[in-house]
């Protein structure tokens, strides 16, 4: 069984999966900005075959290819068929260089192509004024370079480098508030306080970590202070071995074994100074603290 997913780790992976989303939305813009025009140029091509019924099929694409495809064969003149392209694609700040080829939707074979590059005059173009016969055709379109200079590119490379950083940053920022407002909620309250806590002839200080006797002063670490603390908070009152795992531990799965019945000695050992402070233990059941 799948032990539980640390919740700062999850933050951090929505908070990449909102950035990732943001960016890939971006990328989708450019897309679909270039399907649009591609449907018009088909919606275009059947007007000029006087055709103003048939509709133009989805536009697809596949591996930086676009393909435009229609619902009924139209004669094709490439005369025309350069020239509405040339138009609608050639202010169209997402291309530069692209490869136009018509492929007979049967055979899958072209039977008209040309490249345009902005290099290029293009006066007329090739088969000008020869007629392709009324057929199903398919348009299709490869695109080679985009007109987004280098300088351009790197800066829209560092746009996307910094909101990645934004959403791990905020991610993270969210985890460690999350992880100490479960760490504060786990301590014993009797942390809050500032005095100084009276066990037998000890004066526990949560704050500064140590048990206070006239015969000297005991260091003790977080885990024994928040042990002791909730032993203290039901002194004389069995605690529930679960309870005090759940507590002091909570599920950060960071003991094993016999991890507490170790800082329950250790407890008992600085507790020795007094003998009417004892630490019992309730086989098969937790611990009681027993003052007096």
């Amino acid at each position: 069984m799948l032990g539980k997913i640390n919740p700062t780790f999850s933050l951090l992976i929505i908070g990449l999966f909102v950035i990732g989303s943001v960016l890939h939305g971006q990328e989708n813009t450019n897309e679909g900005i270039m399907k649009a025009h591609l449907r018009k140029i088909g919606h275009e091509l059947l007007l000029l075959a006087n055709d103003s019924t048939s509709r133009v099929l989805p536009i697809e694409k596949k591996d930086g290819v676009f393909r435009v495809g229609f619902a009924s064969e139209f004669q094709l003149n490439p005369e025309n068929l350069t020239t509405i392209i040339n138009s609608e694609l050639k202010d169209l700040p997402i291309i530069n260089n692209y490869l136009v080829e018509v492929q007979s939707c049967n055979s899958k074979e072209v039977v008209y192509s040309y490249q345009y590059k902005t290099s290029d005059v293009l006066d007329r173009p090739s088969c000008g004024g020869r007629l392709l016969p009324k057929a199903c055709y398919n348009l299709v379109f490869t695109i080679w370079e985009s007109k987004v200079s280098i300088s351009e590119t790197s800066f829209q490379s560092n746009q996307k480098m910094k909101w990645i950083l934004i959403g791990v940053f905020i991610s993270i920022s969210l985890g460690v508030s999350w992880f100490l407002f479960q760490w504060k909620k786990k301590r014993p309250d009797v942390e809050k306080s500032t005095d100084l806590i009276g066990i037998g002839s000890f004066q526990f200080d949560p704050i500064q970590m140590k048990l206070i006797h006239p015969d000297g002063e005991y260091e003790l670490t977080g885990k024994e202070v928040d042990l002791l603390a909730q032993l203290y908070n039901s002194v004389n009152q069995i605690v529930d071995r679960d309870v005090i795992l759940q507590t002091v531990w909570g599920d950060d799965g960071d003991y094993i074994g016999r991890t507490l019945d170790v800082f329950i000695s250790k407890l008992r050992k600085k507790l020795e100074a007094d003998s009417t402070v004892r630490i019992l233990n309730i086989r098969g059941v937790g611990y009681k603290l027993v003052v007096g």
